[in-house]
């Protein structure tokens, strides 16, 4: 099993590979993600009337969707690494954008179930709601690139990790903990110095939030990928 700087460094080369990463990254996440910054920012600083709030939680619906059509896209794009050698893709930003705009309510609807059946288990004890957590981790791989269907994706996931549990939750934590940590620290660095800089550029702060948190999320999903496809391997082993 490659340690996550391996899975890390590969999902990197691969999406330096894939040009059509950058636009989904910029229109399908940056943008996004900066929309809801500013709007969740807003109704901390401000009283909006009973009206706008209806108009700001659509918004914020509709927000979310673009976000996981960008996780779409990057899954669909990434679905490469599921093979013993990823080359470049000539994919279009359209042809990929349609493609994986298919899956966005199967991602939306499988995520809201797990999450319900996560608090089911964590209400008997919260050592099998993680564990459904970590088993179940895998299924927008599942919906994306093998075409499964909300239970079937989690049933999908469940059986991949079954009897690697534990590498499983090594890999993810610890690629949470080298993608995002390096990320959080360089927003602080970043924002703390221009927001001391000039404090009228408060809002250009989240600018920078939102594309560090995009790219990190790009890695995330690639590297994630990969460590999904070394687990199916070494299942199909045993």
């Amino acid at each position: 099993m490659s340690n996550v700087f391996t899975l890390v460094g590969k999902s990197w080369d691969f999406k330096k590979s894939q040009p059509v990463l950058r636009p989904v990254l910029f229109w399908l996440l940056f943008i996004p993600m900066s929309a809801l910054l500013l709007m969740e920012t807003y109704l901390e600083t401000n009283q909006p009337s009973p009206d706008l709030i209806v108009g700001i939680g659509f918004l914020h619906i509709v927000v979310i969707a673009l976000l996981l059509w960008g996780v779409a896209c990057v899954t669909l794009v990434g679905k490469r690494l599921l093979k013993s050698k990823a080359g470049r893709a000539r994919s279009s930003f359209a042809t990929v954008r349609k493609q994986a705009a298919r899956s966005v309510v199967n991602l939306f609807f499988t995520d809201i179930l797990r999450g319900c059946i996560t608090i089911l288990w964590s209400l008997l004890l919260i050592i099998p709601g993680i564990i459904y957590q970590i088993r179940t981790y895998f299924y927008f791989v599942a919906i994306v690139c093998e075409g499964k269907g909300y239970r079937e994706a989690l049933q999908h996931s469940k059986k991949t990790v079954k009897g690697q549990t534990w590498a499983a939750l090594k890999g993810i934590v610890g690629l949470f903990f080298v993608i995002f940590i390096p990320l959080l620290v360089m927003d602080t660095v970043l924002t703390g110095a221009l927001y001391t800089f000039e404090p009228k550029l408060l809002q250009a702060t989240y600018l920078i939030t939102a594309y560090l948190y995009s790219f990190g999320i790009v890695l995330l999903l690639l590297s994630s990928i990969s460590l999904y496809a070394e687990l199916k391997r070494s299942s199909s082993k045993k």
